[in-house]
């Protein structure tokens, strides 16, 4: 049998009745690969790629009730099961990141104890009201003589101490009139309070920027995953024709040990994109606040969660504006502020005192209830250079705080820099992914038409039809980047509230 006899022979095998230049000038339509194959599209058709029972390592060919159709059998071409956990909508996941996000709670703690060290400083401003209660009993006591009983000439014995037990009661108010100090603390206290709601606010913004950016990249990897599946498909394919045509006589050995290492290559990029999947999946629990992972919903849509998420956040055009930096300016002027805290200790305290107290243990020379009224000067003159240490060391912190403020600074115009351009390197991207998929759509007419007139292989055939699908996911996925770099560069400069 001649060459061109087998090739017209295998074309009646594995390929459709064409109708001259009309089928070879057809557009190549974004057909799914055979049953089986990896075009897990929705979480839908997940597990609905039938699996091989043999689990042989290539998989298998068996022709369906048409002659030009093949069905694909083999394990790796199903999809990665999903989670347990499934993300509805993003009110959802906002709501999960509220109640279960340690990042969110950690910053609302914050507030609470800056909260409570304002209290602390207030109170040493305000009165201070103090009751004690004593209670005494003498276990040892001894008897004196205290003369004679004029009346029966009999010696008088008392016994000391007299009453062997006793009740005091006492109590003491000290009034702050002058305590400069304790005033400007406790102004300095408030400011840490709007300090700490400052950098809740830029927890609450990274907390969205990056709920999205795992949004998105586990909706990417899913994509991703379902590339590898169309590859693997697609090398599948062409080693069952490359051995059908070894059969046949019309092919080599070289072609078929070339698609068993394509095959070998597919396989190695579907566990790469499993893995990547899984881990995008379990940083998204992470995000939400917890230690699983979560998958997303195929009702989700990406322009819609790019919506919400603009409506969750207020944009911004000055990085000074940003939360962390206005945070750390924050800081830098409470630091300021604790330097000058220190010079407000040379000056004295005056304090309003009063006391009162009530004895049982009374006497004649002994009055039983007292009750006191005065005032307090409280000068420190000297403290043994504890003041000279404590400004030392609040200077050093004033040009940490100052330094810190600089770099946020810094961080935050380079960021809005990057997130703007990244925008414009996935609008260059998309549009260079959006070429090379018209040349592979093109190639792979040409490849077809080639085959049909006999002066083409299989192999190139299915190889071209092979890149122009992925060159269309990679399309798919470029389009996600692009609106992962969007929604980045929208949370560089906004700020959000849950």
């Amino acid at each position: 049998m001649t060459r061109s006899a087998q090739v017209a022979f295998l074309l009646t095998l594995i390929s459709p009745s064409f109708s001259e230049a009309e089928q070879a000038a057809a557009p190549l339509a974004p057909e799914a690969p055979t049953t089986g194959t990896a075009t897990p599209a929705t979480s839908a058709e997940r597990g609905s790629a039938t699996t091989d029972p043999a689990g042989q390592r290539y998989g298998t060919l068996s022709k369906t009730a048409e002659p030009e159709t093949f069905e694909i059998n083999d394990p790796m071409l199903a999809p990665v099961p999903p989670p347990d956990r499934i993300i509805q909508d993003w009110r959802d996941a906002l709501e999960m990141v509220k109640n279960q996000s340690s990042d969110y709670l950690l910053a609302q703690a914050n507030i609470e104890a800056a909260l409570g060290r304002s209290r602390m400083a207030l109170a040493g401003a305000l009165p201070q009201l103090t009751g004690t209660a004593t209670y005494g009993y003498h276990l040892l006591t001894s008897e004196v003589e205290r003369g004679t009983n004029p009346l029966t000439g009999e010696p008088i014995v008392q016994t000391i101490p007299n009453p062997r037990e006793a009740l005091n009661l006492g109590g003491s108010l000290r009034i702050p009139i002058l305590a400069a100090r304790t005033w400007y603390d406790y102004a300095t206290s408030r400011r840490s309070v709007e300090q700490a709601e400052i950098t809740r606010d830029d927890a609450q913004r990274l907390i969205v920027a990056g709920l999205a950016e795992s949004m998105v990249t586990v909706v990417t990897n899913e994509r991703l995953a379902e590339v590898t599946r169309v590859n693997l498909a697609a090398a599948l394919s062409t080693l069952g024709l490359n051995q059908r045509r070894e059969q046949l006589g019309a092919g080599s050995a070289v072609d078929v040990l070339r698609s068993r290492q394509e095959v070998a290559q597919s396989r190695a990029q579907v566990v790469s994109s499993d893995e990547a999947l899984r881990q995008s999946r379990e940083a998204l629990g992470q995000a939400l606040g917890l230690s699983e992972a979560v998958g997303l919903t195929p009702e989700i849509k990406l322009d819609q969660l790019r919506a919400d998420a603009r409506a969750t956040c207020k944009e911004n055009t000055d990085p000074l504006d940003r939360a962390d930096v206005r945070a750390a300016a924050a800081g830098a002027a409470i630091a300021e502020r604790n330097v000058r805290s220190v010079l407000f200790d040379h000056i004295p305290t005056i304090d309003f005192v009063s006391n009162i107290n009530h004895t049982t243990n009374a006497s004649i020379a002994f009055v039983p209830t007292t009750w006191t009224i005065g005032a307090a000067l409280t000068w420190r003159l000297y403290d043994g250079g504890l003041r000279y240490g404590e400004k030392r060391l609040n200077r050093a912190l004033l040009t940490q705080a100052q330094e810190n403020t600089r770099q946020a600074e810094r961080l935050a115009r380079i960021q809005a820099v990057q997130a703007t351009r990244g925008v414009s390197v996935a609008q260059a991207s998309l549009s260079i992914a959006e070429e090379s998929q018209k040349i592979a759509l093109d190639n792979a007419q040409l490849a077809k038409a080639k085959f049909i007139n006999g002066s083409g292989t299989s192999f190139d055939m299915v190889d071209t039809q092979s890149t122009a699908r992925q060159a269309q996911l990679d399309v798919t996925v470029k389009e996600f980047e692009l609106l992962r770099a969007e929604i980045i560069a929208f949370l560089a400069l906004a700020s959000c509230d849950l």
